[in-house]
C-alpha cells in the first residue's frame, strides 16, 4: 500500500441542504506530501489565521485554491450521506467514516490522516476503525493518526474538496467542475 490520505469532514449548508454530512480525502503516493504541502500552504493567507478553511474564503478564494489543487499529483474522494432529521452529527460521522476507511483500503491507502477534534472524538474514530477490523472490513495493515488542522495542511485538500462538493449540492458547480475529472464522489442514503 504506497498511497496516503488526508481527510476532513463538514456539514452542508443546515437549510438548502439539510441532514447531509460529508468526509473527503485528499489521497495521493507519500513521496509527494512535499509537493501538497507547499502549495496549499502558499495559498493560506496571514489574514486566514492558522489554516486555510473553505468556508472563510471568498469565492475568488476558491477558485483559485480549486485551481492549486486540479494541479497537484493526487485525486480525491468524497462521501456525502444524507440523513434523517433525527440522526445526530456524530451518527453521521460513523456513517461517512466506516464507508471513507473501506474505500480508501481498498484503493490502496495504508495510512489516512484525519483532521483532529480532540482527544474523545478522535478516539471514537479510532473506535470504528477497531469495529470494522473486527467485522473483517478492514485489515489490521491500515494505520489512522490524526493530526491538527494548522499542522497538516494536506487536510486543507480535504476541507477544501467538501467544500467544492458542498457548494455544487447548492447549485454552484464552478469549484468542482474544476476538479471533477479526478474526485470521486459517493452518496450514501440513511
Amino acid at each position: 500500500m504506497n498511497f496516503m490520505a488526508w481527510g476532513d469532514e463538514s456539514g452542508s449548508h443546515a437549510v438548502r441542504d439539510p441532514d447531509v454530512y460529508l468526509m473527503a480525502a485528499a489521497i495521493s503516493e507519500a513521496k509527494y506530501i512535499d509537493q501538497l504541502r507547499g502549495p496549499m500552504e502558499a495559498l493560506r493567507l496571514p489574514s486566514s489565521g492558522p489554516k486555510l478553511h473553505w468556508r472563510a474564503e471568498s469565492s475568488q478564494r476558491r477558485a483559485q485554491i480549486v485551481d492549486v489543487i486540479a494541479s497537484l499529483p493526487l485525486d480525491g474522494f468524497v462521501v456525502v450521506r444524507r440523513g434523517s432529521k433525527f440522526d445526530r452529527s456524530e451518527r453521521q460521522r460513523k456513517k461517512c467514516l466506516e464507508h471513507l476507511m473501506v474505500s480508501l483500503a481498498e484503493l490502496g491507502c495504508g495510512e489516512i490522516v484525519l483532521e483532529s477534534r480532540g482527544r474523545a472524538d478522535d478516539q471514537r474514530d479510532a473506535d470504528v476503525v477497531d469495529h470494522l477490523r473486527r467485522r473483517r472490513m478492514l485489515s489490521s495493515d491500515i494505520h489512522l493518526s490524526h493530526q491538527r488542522g494548522p499542522a497538516e495542511p494536506a487536510l486543507w485538500i480535504a476541507d477544501a474538496l467538501c467544500g467544492a462538493v458542498s457548494q455544487d449540492r447548492l447549485g454552484e458547480p464552478r469549484y468542482l467542475k474544476t476538479i471533477a475529472s479526478r474526485v470521486t464522489v459517493e452518496v450514501l442514503e440513511a
